[in-house]
């Protein structure tokens, strides 16, 4: 098993369901936040991601392509042959062509 390299992630499913929930119920980011306990900063950028998700697979795409020195074609070509699903774990999320997450 691989060690996963970088900052542990503070989102939980649970606490991601929490946060989407209390949006929808109209509370401000900050309110969330204070509610969660996380800082404002984790909190705006999980609802940034459900709520504009083709701006942030936009990003994610160019993170990739740079990172693994591959054109927009070749990543997109690696995507659709991995169904969009990691290739270790085969977990689906947003445009892993590698165990990244």
């Amino acid at each position: 098993m691989s060690k996963k390299i970088g900052r542990p992630t503070v989102i939980t499913e649970e606490k991601l369901a929490q946060i989407l929930a209390l949006r929808e119920q109209g509370q401000t980011v900050r309110e969330i936040a204070q509610a969660v306990g996380l800082p404002k900063s984790t909190v705006g950028r999980h609802l940034d991601r459900h709520q504009n998700p083709t701006e942030f697979d936009r990003n994610m795409m160019a993170t990739h392509v740079a990172r693994y020195d591959k054109t927009i074609e070749q990543y997109g070509a690696m995507v659709a042959a991995q169904d969009g699903a990691c290739a270790i774990c085969g977990k689906v999320e947003r445009l892993h062509i590698d165990h990244d997450h």
